[in-house]
């Protein structure tokens, strides 16, 4: 008996909810019957009227897999620096063409693709016929870099 009551006052419980009206917004609770309605949001404001601007360009991306994507060239890459024959030799004319000609073929496209740049290890010493001793860096270097060939002193 005692489960029939308890039943029978969850029934009408249901019931009595079952006569209300749904809420005007989703999500909001009812008011209290007799309560006023509270005021609506405010629209917000309109944008002002803004000039025509395009749009901007953006890249296809491939929906799923299979699909082509779009090719990003990759970075070239470092340039083996040149084994100069002439390490020791009197830098002149001559010698500045010959490492300009390794340099061509170094860089694979017939041009120098790096700075070249030929300074003294000490500037203080007197100018005179000067000797390559090492070009630096040593090993790689990137397109565009600069390359300094180290003298024994300041040219003269």
């Amino acid at each position: 008996m005692k489960r029939t009551i308890m039943a029978a006052g969850a029934l009408l419980l249901v019931l009595a909810g079952c006569d209300k009206a749904p809420s005007a917004t989703p999500g909001r609770v009812p008011e209290a019957p007799g309560a006023p309605e509270a005021p609506a949001a405010p629209e917000p404001p309109a944008a002002p009227d803004a000039p025509d601007a395009p749009a901007p360009e953006i890249p296809d991306i491939p929906d799923g897999p299979g699909e082509a994507r779009p090719e990003v060239p990759a970075a070239p890459p470092p340039i083996n620096i040149p084994a100069y024959q002439q390490v020791g030799a009197t830098l002149g004319p001559e010698v500045k063409k010959d490492i300009e000609s390794e340099w061509k073929k170094a860089c694979g496209d017939d041009t120098v693709c790096v700075k070249l740049d030929y300074a003294p290890a000490d500037a203080s010493l007197e100018a005179g016929p000067c000797k390559i001793i090492e070009p630096y860096p040593s090993g790689t270097v990137e397109r565009g870099g600069t390359v300094t060939y180290v003298l024994d002193r300041p040219c003269g």
